[in-house]
């Protein structure tokens, strides 16, 4: 493509409406090219890039705040989904949680509302590659969240909802502290928790919450898992004065 060609096409890029911008980005996503489109020209690179709304995380970045991508490069980015890519090397779901955030501007971290993390329990490989789906070491709970209420001012949504037994820790006098942490936010609006041992201290969201899951979504495809909150659990639960959506 020649250099007056190009132009021509950034111009047109560049007229698109937003709604117009969108359509032709989800397109893109659903042939697949998405990375070929961003290095044909600057204006399809900005096109792609700021129309990205949800952001998959599959390994961390170096632990540097000169290497980790900044955020805004994906001006409407709101969601950030931690999706551990399972392989030969450990994974530490709290690293890939935090890493996305490091040295980030709080303009660019004022716009993350969501945080998911998602775990693929069927990983696609061949038998005896080593590769379980499964998490090298269990999450600490209380110390994650509450290094995400402070990266994440304005967090309305975090599921941590598919960790299973094994793979999470925290203590009660701990998951109170993380609650008091997301309550200090204000703006916490559905949580999702692996287990109803995480509940206590919940209350403190009672402000807040209109959406709360409780339980790991492989409970019911295990025997000898259920589980029943404790009596001063359940009177927490009932405080959340705003609750519109109690699930598991």
């Amino acid at each position: 493509m020649n250099e007056r060609a190009v132009g021509k096409l950034e111009d047109v890029v560049r007229a698109l409406s937003l709604a117009a911008a969108d359509y032709l980005y989800s397109e893109l996503k659903k042939q697949g090219c998405l990375a070929a489109t961003r290095l044909a020209s600057s204006a399809l690179r900005d096109l792609v890039d700021g129309s990205v709304e949800e952001l998959r995380v599959t390994q961390a970045p170096l632990l540097n705040p000169v290497r980790v991508p900044s955020l805004a490069r994906w001006p409407r980015c709101h969601t950030v989904i931690v999706q551990p890519r399972f392989g030969s090397e450990p994974v530490d779901a709290a690293v890939l949680l935090q890493a996305p955030f490091l040295g980030q501007l709080e303009s660019s971290r004022r716009r993350i509302t969501c945080v998911r993390l998602e775990l693929d329990r069927y990983p696609r490989t061949r038998p005896g590659s080593g590769d379980s789906g499964r998490l090298e070491s269990a999450l600490a709970v209380s110390p994650t969240v509450c290094s995400l209420a402070g990266w994440l001012p304005c967090l309305r949504e975090l599921d941590l909802g598919c960790l299973d037994a094994e793979e999470w820790t925290c203590g009660g006098r701990a998951a109170a502290l993380m609650h008091a942490a997301l309550a200090s936010l204000g703006s916490v609006e559905s949580l999702a928790l692996p287990s109803v041992a995480l509940l206590p201290g919940i209350e403190a969201l009672a402000g807040s919450l209109r959406r709360l899951s409780v339980g790991s979504r492989l409970v019911k495809y295990r025997e000898g898992l259920d589980e029943e909150p404790a009596d001063e659990d359940i009177e927490s639960v009932r405080q959340l004065l705003g609750l519109e959506e109690l699930s598991s």
